[in-house]
Formats: structure tokens, C-alpha cells, sequence
């Protein structure tokens, strides 16, 4: 499968801690539980996850969910 650039250029942008966050977060764990599973800071796993955001160019949640499903992340 194709990926725009820029998505694709974003999905390679991503840290090894960034795509573990990620991977949890898409199971459903919510932050506190991540730092949990992880052992870092609550405030830690939500500037993983703004970074996310960013270099996915998602806005919410949802699309961050959306976009993982679609990409086959």
C-alpha cells in the first residue's frame, strides 16, 4: 500500500517510545495506564502523545485512531 508522502514521512518520523505509546494508546489504554506499562511520567506519555499528533497531522483522538486503522499501523 501507497502512503501520501507526508503521512509516510510522518509514521518514519516517529521514536521507539513514541510507537509503543501509540501502540498502547490504540489498545485503548488511557495515559495513566501507559506511563504505568512503560514506568514514566503521566506528563511524559501526554507529550508523547501531542508529538504523535503533530507528526501524524491528526487533531483529536478519534482521527489519531482513525488514521492508525487506515494506515494498518
Amino acid at each position: 500500500m501507497n502512503f501520501p508522502a507526508d503521512q509516510n514521512r510522518g509514521i518514519q518520523s516517529l521514536t521507539y517510545r513514541e510507537k509503543e505509546v501509540l501502540r498502547l494508546r490504540v489498545k485503548g489504554y488511557s495515559s495513566k495506564k501507559i506511563a504505568a506499562v512503560l514506568t514514566i511520567e503521566i506528563t511524559t506519555v501526554r507529550t508523547h502523545l501531542k508529538h504523535i499528533h503533530s507528526k501524524l497531522g491528526v487533531s483529536s483522538q478519534t482521527k489519531l485512531i482513525q488514521f492508525v486503522h487506515k494506515m494498518h499501523i
